[in-house]
């Protein structure tokens, strides 16, 4: 996907306005704020792309949880361009599994944004991010789709 210009822009003004959002299966979750930002910067369909893939399964915690353990949010990024890289930039993406969750983080401004199972969107900033993946020895892929 080509960058727009703007897109340091377009990131933080879509984010602005899912902070405090609840955690909504299907709708609000970090995935699918990791998917709704992509579609926002770059004017794309990804988010009903994926639901359309996961269908009625995504709408639940069991049938969520059945897709992380496959792998098939990973998979997914991947198929639709992004790429591994080693420096992250607004919009860009740190997966991770934890307890058996596929989990996105989508970084804007210093921070990361994620919806957290029973919570809120919430910013997290980078450095208390890395610093929790590290002490936890978990392992991490930064995503880009920026050409």
């Amino acid at each position: 996907m080509r960058k727009p210009n703007n897109y340091d822009i377009l990131c933080t003004d879509y984010i602005e306005g899912l902070i405090g959002e609840d955690f909504k299966w299907g709708e609000i979750t970090c995935f699918a704020v990791a998917l709704k930002t992509t579609d926002h910067i770059y004017n794309t369909d990804l988010f009903e792309q994926f639901n359309e893939k996961g269908g009625e399964d995504l709408l639940s915690e069991e049938g969520s949880k059945s897709h992380c353990q496959n792998g098939e949010g990973l998979s997914f990024l991947k198929d639709v361009g992004f790429k591994e890289v080693s420096k992250i930039h607004s919009g860009d993406i740190l997966y991770c599994v934890k307890d058996g969750w596929e989990c996105t983080h989508t970084y804007v401004g210093g921070n990361f944004v994620s919806a957290e199972i029973g919570g809120k969107v919430a910013l997290i900033p980078a450095k208390t991010l890395y610093r929790h993946l590290k002490l936890n020895s978990t392992e991490y892929l930064l995503l880009s789709c920026h050409q």
